[in-house]
C-alpha cells in the first residue's frame, strides 16, 4: 500500500513540477536580470535600399537642318547683242576671167571624141587587119589556147558537119571565124578558122603583135548576141 501511495505521489509531483516551472520562470528571470545586467547589444537595422533607377537617355535637342544656301540665279545674257564697231565689208564677186579669142591662123585645140577614147581603152583591130587563126595566138597565149580547146566554141564547126550543114551559109556565119569578112572560106582553104576562135570576138589579129591598142580587148555585147539569140538556137 505504501508503494502505491508513493508512486502516485511521485506521478503527481512530476505532473505539477512543469506547471510550477512555468509559473515561476518569469519571476526567476526578473530576479536573475537584476543580479546580472544585460549586455546592451546594438542592433543595426538593415534597410534595403531601393534599386537605383536606370538613368534615362540624355535629352538631345533635335537637330534643325541647315538651310540650303540660296541658289544664285544664272546671269541672264544680254538681250541685245553688242553691235559691231564697223560694218561688215561688202561681198565682192570674183573677177570673171577674160575670154581670149584664138589668134588668126592658129587652130583651136579640141578634146578627142568620146568614141576615140573608148576605142583607145578597149582597143580595136585596124580596118586592114587580117585573120591569122588560133595557132598564131597560141604563141603568146598558151594557157588561154588550152582552155579554149576544151570549150564548145572550138568544135562549133564539127557540129555542122555532123548535121551535114557545113555548106549552109546561115549556119557557117556563127560556127566559123570571120565568114564573109575576109576570114573563113571553106574547110579546105581556111581550116584554121573553123569553129569560133579568138578572133571571132577580138577581131583580126594580123596587126596585133603584142600591141594592145591594135586588138579588141573588150568585145561589145553585140558580138555575143548576134549568134546567141533564142531565134538562132536549134
Amino acid at each position: 500500500m505504501r508503494t502505491d501511495t508513493m508512486r502516485r505521489a511521485l506521478v503527481a509531483a512530476l505532473m505539477v513540477a512543469p506547471m510550477l516551472a512555468l509559473l515561476l520562470l518569469p519571476d526567476l528571470g526578473r530576479a536573475f536580470g537584476q543580479a546580472t545586467p544585460k549586455k546592451q547589444t546594438k542592433t543595426t537595422k538593415t534597410t534595403k535600399k531601393a534599386p537605383a533607377k536606370p538613368a534615362g537617355k540624355p535629352a538631345v535637342a533635335p537637330k534643325t537642318p541647315a538651310k540650303p544656301a540660296d541658289k544664285l540665279a544664272p546671269a541672264k545674257p544680254d538681250a541685245t547683242p553688242a553691235k559691231p564697231d564697223a560694218a561688215p565689208a561688202e561681198k565682192t564677186e570674183p573677177a570673171k576671167p577674160e575670154e581670149t579669142k584664138p589668134e588668126e591662123g592658129k587652130a583651136e585645140k579640141t578634146e578627142p571624141a568620146k568614141e576615140g577614147a573608148a576605142a583607145a581603152a578597149t582597143g580595136a583591130a585596124p580596118a586592114d587587119a587580117t585573120y591569122i587563126g588560133p595557132s598564131a595566138c597560141q604563141v603568146c597565149h598558151a594557157d588561154t589556147h588550152k582552155s579554149w580547146q576544151k570549150k564548145a566554141h572550138s568544135s562549133a564547126f564539127d557540129l555542122l558537119v555532123a548535121r551535114k550543114q557545113e555548106k549552109n551559109a546561115a549556119c557557117i556565119k556563127c560556127h566559123t571565124t570571120g565568114y564573109g569578112r575576109g576570114g573563113f572560106v571553106d574547110a579546105e582553104k581556111t581550116p584554121d578558122l573553123r569553129g569560133v576562135t579568138c578572133e571571132s570576138c577580138h577581131g583580126p589579129g594580123s596587126e596585133h603583135n603584142g600591141e594592145k591598142e591594135k586588138i579588141t580587148r573588150v568585145p561589145p555585147a553585140t558580138v555575143c548576141t548576134d549568134c546567141h539569140m533564142k531565134s538562132n538556137i536549134h
